[in-house]
């Protein structure tokens, strides 16, 4: 795995043998403090590879880490120590650990422990055998999108169920190689910017979000130096990366899997992207549309790569008037919407009208997905997590679509969920 810093230097080089011996390491020191077996260890997020060994460690401790957004500006941060204080109090965690430069902001008043990356990692080591964790023990607790104080508590087992899904349909195998600028506090940032390369032995290379921010051509830039094969982003990403192209060569001929989504996302945007780097090599094909949310861990659906984007042109007046996906008339409006492929092997996609009946293709409704890996549940928040996760195992996603050739279309979310 590789670190990039600021300008895209390398900050650090390690291997994902290494990363596991040190945070094997880390897990022994977490340990003298007296973690209780599925412990919740909030962590602020940072790209860096000090994280990821703490991240890990919790895990290997029998701990779950609990990830939180860490403030990016100084305006951001003079307002974050407040929230940041009221959702730990109401999460029962009673140990937070953040990089040094933002450990003032921990509410260490309420923390049995609230210390930096560097001071974990100077613990002292508690002897004894680490203890042996199971696909239902809890993973992880990342953020909800939207939502403040009930992150998306996802085990062991669901983890991995998706990245094996994810993997087969990419067609991963030991010639591909990744990069990743998302942020680590995001499923798709930490889930198919980390963990799926981890699980595939895959070489990894890591731009900070700040980064790619400040010069969004650092990603194809760095795609080309390093020949990495997957990567992926939104649609918004892509385009302001085409936007502030500057003259130079690009080599993106190895690119093989551009990962798109998981929301609906512009289709013009990505275009936008494959016509400007075209001539550096890059191929449209490449492209591979998803649907997921943080509930079903990283995706529910996925188009395989060399395909490319397809688009659904739609009559919106049709469309929101009767419910019906149909093609426009001649001269008249037409919206486009991607197609994001069928459901994922193991996953299942019903488009659910107001009664709870599922629809025939074309027909908008309700999307409620199935799959073996799904959420927990929202963190000490029961009845949340009731109205979305059903007794029988149903997920109400809160999106709207409708499938075209058995591939799901996601038009946007309903008001209510």
């Amino acid at each position: 795995m590789t670190v990039h810093g600021a300008g895209g230097a390398v900050a650090a080089v390690t291997s994902w043998r290494r990363l596991a011996e040190e945070s094997q390491d880390l897990a022994r020191r977490l340990r003298s403090l007296g973690l209780a077996r599925g412990e919740r260890i909030a962590l602020m997020v940072d790209t860096g590879i000090d994280f990821l060994r703490l991240f890990f460690a919790c895990q290997w401790a029998g701990a779950v880490p609990m990830l939180l957004p860490a403030p990016v500006a100084g305006a951001e941060r003079r307002s974050f120590a407040a929230p940041l204080a009221r959702l730990l109090a109401g999460s029962g965690v009673r140990i937070a650990l953040a990089p040094s430069p933002l450990v003032s902001l921990l509410p260490g008043e309420s923390l049995a422990f609230a210390a930096s990356f560097a001071e974990a990692m100077a613990l002292p080591k508690c002897g004894g055998a680490l203890p042996r964790i199971g696909p239902g023990d809890l993973a992880a607790i990342l953020p909800r999108a939207g939502a403040a104080g009930h992150g998306v508590a996802l085990a062991h087992g669901a983890v991995l169920a998706n990245l094996r899904a994810v993997g087969r349909v990419l067609s991963v195998d030991e010639g591909d190689s990744s990069l990743s600028w998302l942020p680590l506090s995001s499923s798709v940032g930490l889930i198919a910017g980390v963990l799926l390369p981890m699980a595939a032995g895959l070489r990894l290379a890591v731009l900070p979000t700040a980064a790619f921010v400040r010069d969004p051509t650092v990603w194809p830039r760095l795609m080309a130096e390093s020949g990495a094969t997957l990567s992926c982003g939104p649609a918004a990403a892509y385009a302001l990366a085409a936007r502030h192209v500057r003259p130079g060569r690009f080599d993106l001929g190895r690119w093989r899997v551009a990962g798109l989504g998981c929301g609906r996302q512009s289709p013009a945007m990505a275009e936008h992207f494959a016509a400007t780097y075209a001539a550096a090599g890059f191929k449209r094909s490449a492209f591979a549309a998803g649907y997921g949310l943080a509930e079903a861990t990283l995706a529910v659906s996925l188009r395989p790569p060399g395909g490319g984007l397809a688009v659904e042109t739609v009559d919106p007046a049709v469309l929101a008037r009767e419910g019906v996906a149909v093609p426009p008339g001649a001269e008249r409006a037409a919206t486009g919407f991607l197609r994001y492929g069928p459901a994922l092997p193991g996953v299942v996609v019903e488009v659910r009208g107001p009664d709870g009946r599922p629809l025939s293709e074309r027909r908008l409704g309700r999307l409620f997905v199935r799959s073996p890996a799904l959420m927990e549940g929202y963190h000490r928040d029961a009845p949340a997590t009731d109205r979305v996760l059903s007794a029988d195992g149903w997920l109400d996603t809160g999106a709207v679509g409708f499938r075209v050739a058995g591939e799901l279309v996601v038009v946007g979310r309903s008001g209510a969920r």
